[in-house]
């Protein structure tokens, strides 16, 4: 590894410098380049990761134009061929623009009113899209440079879940409102904002960055990722974000 290669970012690094774990393979899916300008097409990751999972390989994560696989000592060349094949067979599906009823059944099936008669390069291209009009990279970005203020530790939080003196409150109306749990999306997989901390004013690109992910599964569903603290609410078929937040 050295500074001449640009895929890593990083422009100060002695020369040989060992930053690759071995038994970690990174894939990076088209739709950013390698200075962080969106493209007009792409191909989110977390549909390939979906395809894959459904060949019985398993992802251990996925962001939003890469994911991770393990190697381990049971990791043989059939199934690293049984991967490759995948890819492979994937990227004949999305260059033929194969029907989503083809490739995702169950998701089709459960939202036709979605992905009925819709192909998978135009699916990746209608999220990629809504990704880009929505700016989504530079939300999380702004929202992961701020630090909320403080209204109590974050032990003193815990306590107050444990004594029962919260309530879920949902997100259109957490203005000004103290979540008493900390609020971890995926991606990036890293908390947001910790237990006690105030969705604020200051804390504005946070909650920015939260209602967007919210948007987006209202218009994607069934593309529902992880948010540690955070759970979902139907009604009126539509999807809402509500965590526990202190008592006023």
């Amino acid at each position: 590894m050295s500074s001449d290669n640009n895929w890593h970012g990083f422009e100060d690094m002695e020369d040989s410098y060992a930053m690759l774990d071995p038994i970690k393979l990174t894939f990076t899916t088209p739709g950013v380049d390698d200075h962080g300008q969106i493209a007009d097409e792409g191909i989110p990751a977390s549909i390939v990761t979906e395809y894959l999972m459904g060949k019985g390989i398993v992802c251990e994560k996925t962001d939003y134009y890469s994911f991770l696989l393990l190697n381990s000592l049971g990791t043989t060349e059939a199934k690293q061929g049984t991967l490759l094949s995948a890819l492979l067979r994937f990227k004949d599906l999305y260059d033929g623009d194969a029907p989503l009823a083809t490739v995702f059944p169950d998701l089709v099936k459960e939202y036709p009113e979605h992905y009925e008669g819709v192909g998978l390069k135009t699916h990746c291209n209608d999220i990629h899209g809504y990704w880009k009009e929505h700016k989504i990279l530079e939300m999380m970005q702004k929202a992961f440079q701020v630090i909320p203020d403080q209204a109590m530790k974050p032990s003193e939080a815990y306590h107050q879940v444990v004594r029962k003196n919260v309530e879920f409150v949902e997100l259109d109306h957490m203005a000004g409102r103290t979540p008493a749990v900390m609020m971890v999306p995926y991606p990036p997989g890293i908390p947001i904002m910790m237990g006690g901390e105030v969705m604020n004013e200051k804390a504005g690109p946070i909650f920015d960055y939260l209602k967007l992910r919210q948007d987006f599964e209202n218009a994607f569903p069934g593309y529902e990722s992880e948010i540690h603290g955070v759970e979902r609410t139907s009604r009126d078929g539509k999807r809402f974000f509500r965590t526990l937040c202190i008592k006023k």
